[in-house]
């Protein structure tokens, strides 16, 4: 009897909310590790019987344990901070991070909402602070690859961020934190909740961030990749640049390079 009420309610949610990531070839990151010039961290997952991940853990001790229900995504960390995402048809419309519980709800200082065109890609972010909008980003895509962003103050109508995208000839399958281009830009969670995602492994980004005054930065980053034989990325090398401005005046310069170890389980 509870195997069969198991396999309703795996039948129903599979039902509701199609979780099946395109990119994905029946393998699942079970762990990555990152070496840099600041040291080790390392993170695991776990999956549930229908392949949404439902808890990480570090290296140095945080955790971070996801509920799923039809039509939300609650995180929570070691210390009770909250992030959500609300869904619609499988599809991320909003989200909140750093949340903290009041009388059992979260309550949100900083959320997102999302907007989708009719193929499937996220085109448009807006970021809101308590319920206040700061900043929209539209979204480009090409060839089936988000190719820039740009990001406009909401108050002064100016661009405040630019990043462009470029890609590698290779498919790019279970996209992780180290290669998702999204990462930075929606209130990411692991799991194909963003709509289409970037067809292609991610080859190079170009970041610039700018105020009025001219003071910002530009960031370019390269990566590079070993895959297995399913495809998987299982080692990502990730060469940065990184130089600020003040007044429009290039100043200090510093450069990086991280190594993303991925350990998967195929069927």
């Amino acid at each position: 009897m509870v195997a069969f009420v198991a396999m309703i309610s795996i039948f129903s949610c599979k039902k509701e909310i199609d979780y099946s990531d395109p990119n994905s070839n029946g393998c699942q990151l079970t762990s990555w590790k990152v070496i840099s010039g600041t040291g080790e961290f390392s993170l695991n997952l776990q999956y549930d019987a229908i392949g949404r991940v439902i808890k990480e853990s570090t290296s140095t001790g945080e955790t971070y344990t996801r509920v799923f229900t039809a039509n939300k995504i609650t995180a929570t960390d070691e210390e009770g901070i909250v992030d959500e995402l609300i869904l619609s048809n499988g599809r991320a419309i909003s989200s909140g991070t750093g949340g903290t519980l009041v009388a059992g709800v979260p309550r949100f200082e900083n959320t997102k909402r999302y907007d989708y065109n009719t193929d499937g890609y996220l085109t448009a972010v807006k970021s809101y602070q308590n319920d206040m909008l700061i900043t929209t980003n539209i979204l480009t895509y090409a060839d089936g690859n988000l190719i820039k962003s740009v990001v406009t103050d909401a108050a002064t109508g100016q661009i405040t961020n630019t990043t462009t995208f470029s890609y590698s000839i290779e498919k790019a399958v279970n996209i992780s934190f180290a290669s998702d281009p999204l990462v930075t830009i929606a209130d990411s969670q692991i799991g194909n909740y963003f709509g289409k995602p970037s067809k292609n492994a991610l080859g190079s980004t170009t970041e610039t961030s700018t105020d009025l005054g001219g003071n910002g930065f530009v960031s370019n980053s390269t990566y590079s990749y070993q895959f297995d034989a399913k495809g998987n990325a299982t080692v990502i090398n990730i060469n940065s640049t990184y130089t600020l401005y003040s007044g429009g005046v290039a100043g200090l310069s510093d450069t990086s390079i991280d190594k993303y170890e991925q350990t998967f389980s195929c069927k």
